[in-house]
């Protein structure tokens, strides 16, 4: 299992196109609203410096695989995300 962030203007669409592609079953664990794409690539960015490295292979999961991490650290992420909001 794996921990999945990323941007999307629509969640359940861009959660749809990466499970078309990749071997698992996504959900939806937690959703923040930022004022402006930018906003949301900074965080977005601050997690990848964060929390270093990716969980996936690009075999497993093709599109999307550099932003996923240990399930494991599931809590840690969402309150760093919410530290920076």
């Amino acid at each position: 299992m794996a921990l999945k962030f990323g941007i999307a203007n629509d969640v359940k669409v861009r959660m749809k196109q990466q499970s078309d592609v990749s071997m698992f079953q996504h959900s939806v664990i937690r959703e923040w609203r930022f004022s402006s794409r930018e906003e949301a690539l900074l965080v977005e960015n601050e997690v990848k410096y964060q929390f270093v490295g990716f969980h996936l292979d690009k075999d497993w999961m093709p599109d999307g695989y550099t932003e996923t991490l240990p399930y494991s650290l599931k809590d840690e992420v969402i309150s760093f995300i919410s530290s920076l909001k």
